[in-house]
């Protein structure tokens, strides 16, 4: 069963998952009917100009859109009686004392936009502040159904954080059920710190992120899964036969031949791997770490670990691998599969704990 079909008169084909969606116009398309006799948008490629105006234009709107249909004053309402009935406003709404219409152009809501969400402030009188999480509607992010489960995950996976030692927003409340703000949303704890900028870090910086790093892969390292997969339930399965039905229907066609070259390559040397695993246990890994996951205060402390969509429980060299943003991507994209500084320095700071992480 495919993602999405292709949304052209009569076709019955999959739509393609990497460039098939259209931001601009809202189509899903296959390959054949992406074609510019089909598809009359701007070409990223051949027009980038015109395309990136009419994209942003479009993204824009859907934001917009999205913050249309939401009941804000039930969304504060809901808060207010989980928050033992204290008052809230959202600042980005606020005009002066006033509470104003939102809006998509609103650099205190862009601030807070992400890939996947919107994410508001929800401030209470009593000082404390929440997070409201609105899932996007564009064209580009998953059907509802793929969110919703990807959104329990997610809540499963904040549960089972907090009962470790690692720093993670507290969940409050989730639905899917649009009955209740006219969107899916989560209220969550906002944790105090900033975003990590890795690039903008100093080597002193950097280094004392890697030993905070270390010290989460061990905390990790205590709570081992006997699948691979993402909660709630976690099963072993291999997704390479899955992967390559898709790319041989036309669903998956970006990078298509490589793609089918690797997961044959896997499914021959899947069994002789499987033989050399020592540790049958698999840890949790976050599936997005690139930097901005962390938050941190002005002396470089780790004060919490967010955005655990997608995360998955992996094997140990997986899982306690160094972060991508320490990957040198431009050098592996040329062929120079060497490490960088900064993946050196973090296996030197990991030396205490058996040279346990490695990224490849």
């Amino acid at each position: 069963m495919p993602l999405r079909g292709c949304d052209f008169p009569n076709c019955e084909s999959p739509a393609e998952r990497g460039s098939g969606d259209c931001m601009i116009c809202s189509s899903h398309r296959c390959l054949e009917h992406l074609a510019p006799e089909f598809h009359a948008c701007p070409s990223e490629d051949d027009d980038p100009d015109s395309f990136f105006t009419a994209y942003d234009a479009a993204k824009q709107g859907h934001l917009q859109a999205l913050l249309n249909k939401v009941d804000f004053n039930a969304l504060r309402s809901i808060a207010t009686r989980l928050h033992d009935n204290v008052p809230c406003y959202i600042p980005a709404f606020l005009n002066a004392t006033e509470q104003a219409i939102p809006d998509a152009e609103s650099k205190q809501i862009l601030e807070q936009t992400g890939g996947q969400n919107c994410n508001l402030d929800i401030c209470f009188d009593d000082g404390v502040v929440w997070i409201a999480r609105l899932r996007f509607e564009e064209p580009t992010v998953l059907p509802r159904d793929a969110q919703a489960t990807i959104s329990i995950s997610e809540v499963e996976t904040l549960i089972f954080l907090a009962r470790t030692n690692i720093r993670v927003p507290e969940v409050f409340h989730h639905s899917s059920d649009e009955s209740e703000i006219g969107t899916p949303y989560m209220l969550m704890e906002k944790l105090p710190g900033k975003p990590l900028q890795w690039p903008d870090a100093s080597t002193q910086q950097r280094t004392k992120i890697m030993g905070q790093l270390v010290d989460v892969f061990l905390e990790l390292e205590k709570h081992p899964f006997a699948a691979t997969g993402s909660l709630p339930e976690v099963a072993w399965w291999d997704r390479s036969p899955r992967v390559i039905y898709m790319i041989k229907g036309g669903e998956l066609a970006t990078l298509a031949t490589d793609n089918f070259l690797t997961h044959l390559w896997r499914l021959e040397h899947l069994p002789s791997l499987l033989a050399i695993v020592k540790d049958d246990h698999f840890y949790l890994k976050h599936a997005d770490d690139k930097g901005d996951h962390i938050l941190i205060d002005e002396e470089y402390n780790i004060t919490g670990i967010i955005d655990w969509e997608f995360a998955s429980t992996e094997t140990k060299n997986l899982a306690f691998s160094s972060p991508c943003m320490m990957w040198p991507v431009q050098k592996y994209y040329d062929g120079n599969n060497d490490l960088s500084e900064e993946e050196y320095d973090l296996r030197k700071c990991s030396n205490a704990v058996d040279e346990k992480i490695w990224r490849r």
